[in-house]
């Protein structure tokens, strides 16, 4: 078996992207581990880089040579290993004992291609249909175009979906869109940097619950919009931010809007207004105020806390960061968290997704703090123990195996 990750070097899945080194931009790496995990292990993979997209966007650039070239850096800077690093060009090289990770979102969405991306989305799409790997497609950020998510993914073949929650047993809104798909999701949990500490005695916590998170800009997908009847992601990121200084004696807000209100500068003439536009897109455009603090040290300040989830079903990164610092996560009561192994009252406080309620168990746990320390204690434990490096990434290998080899495993 060998795995094969399809432009890596594109966005921050892995590793920080060349564009983000350039315009000194901050990023969460999500999925580092399972290839730090990779490298660690010495597990046979490759990186498959095909020139159909950059870390500058694929409207730019459309040569693999430069592709070879922004990936051959972004390993070097990201200091792994360029002499144990195999670097594939072709999908139909690929055989029956290989498997194809990609992202979905970037490499099969049709949303912002002109009429040259859209040949590249319809011939990428031909090649892994008739690839004999075994195709894997990982579905964040999947809202931003179902539609076209959904219908490039049948047509490529892609024969195994993956994303933080099964969607298929808990998301309505992808359960309406894929209603092709007959498997469930695979669940790849989130692994916390090993920075996330718990560093702090919970009886210097402060008794209060923080809430962190981004406001991401308003969702233009129809589908979406129509859907849920909002254009928000994060419906309570944004009630709480609305109602933050009314809350604050039970949440601490720390979520913040994506956009921080910045805008570039008008000139009044046409090409420096469009210069205006590109140095602020690409230079002054990013978040700042998000990375300002100091989040190991925030989790370790407070006794519980709260990550508002996706409204479609995926969690984020923030509930097993928090949680490997020794707060409380209080999660929304969607079924994905006690698909995870969390128990209410037990490893985590589950709440309707109404602020009503939020704010009724937080009031609770502050009047019952030897109950809310011992949830700290189970949720330390319980997450130190499954929710690692080694124990997502080997239990990842291992499902992707059975699927290769279902007779065998």
């Amino acid at each position: 078996m060998r795995i094969i990750l399809y432009n890596p070097h594109t966005n921050i899945w892995f590793k920080k992207p060349i564009y983000f080194y350039l315009t000194k931009r901050k990023s969460v790496n999500k999925y580092e581990y399972f290839l730090d995990y990779l490298i660690e292990n010495n597990i046979e993979f490759s990186f498959l880089v095909d020139g159909r997209d950059f870390s500058f966007g694929r409207k730019y650039f459309n040569s693999i040579i430069l592709a070879k070239i922004e990936i051959l850096l972004w390993i070097i800077l990201n200091k792994l290993n360029p002499f144990r690093i195999k670097i594939l060009s072709k999908i139909n090289s690929l055989n029956k004992d290989d498997i194809l990770f990609l992202f979905a979102y970037g490499s099969l969405m049709t949303t912002s291609r002109n009429e040259r991306e859209e040949k590249k989305l319809n011939s990428l799409i031909n090649e892994l249909k008739s690839t004999k790997a075994l195709k894997i497609a990982h579905l964040t950020h999947f809202m931003y175009d179902i539609k076209g998510c959904s219908n490039n993914t049948k047509d490529a073949g892609i024969d195994f979906l993956v994303a933080e929650n099964n969607l298929k047993k808990n998301s309505a809104f992808f359960k309406k869109y894929f209603h092709w798909y007959n498997k469930d999701v695979y669940l790849l949990p989130f692994v916390a940097q090993s920075r996330f500490k718990n560093k702090t005695k919970f009886s210097d916590r402060e008794n209060l619950a923080v809430a962190t998170g981004t406001l991401p800009f308003p969702m233009k997908n129809e589908e979406f919009i129509e859907f849920y009847k909002s254009k928000d992601i994060h419906p309570m990121r944004r009630e709480i931010f609305e109602n933050r200084f009314k809350i604050q004696s039970k949440i601490k807000s720390y979520i913040y809007e994506m956009s921080e209100n910045k805008k570039s500068k008008n000139y009044g003439f046409v090409l420096l207004n469009k210069f205006s536009n590109f140095f602020f897109s690409h230079f002054e455009n990013k978040q700042t105020k998000y990375f300002d603090f100091d989040i190991v040290q925030l989790y370790n300040s407070y006794t519980m806390f709260v990550v508002p989830e996706e409204v479609n079903g995926l969690p984020g990164i923030g509930f097993i960061e928090g949680l490997m610092c020794g707060c409380v996560l209080i999660g929304n009561s969607c079924g994905y968290y006690e698909d995870m192994g969390f128990i209410d009252g037990k490893n985590y406080i589950s709440y309707d997704g109404t602020l009503d309620n939020l704010l009724n168990k937080i009031n609770f746990y502050q009047s019952n703090i030897n109950l809310l320390e011992s949830i700290s204690r189970e949720s330390y434990r319980f997450v130190s123990e499954n929710f690692n490096q080694d124990v997502v990434s080997s239990a990842y290998i291992l499902k992707l195996k059975s699927l290769l080899n279902p007779k065998v495993y």
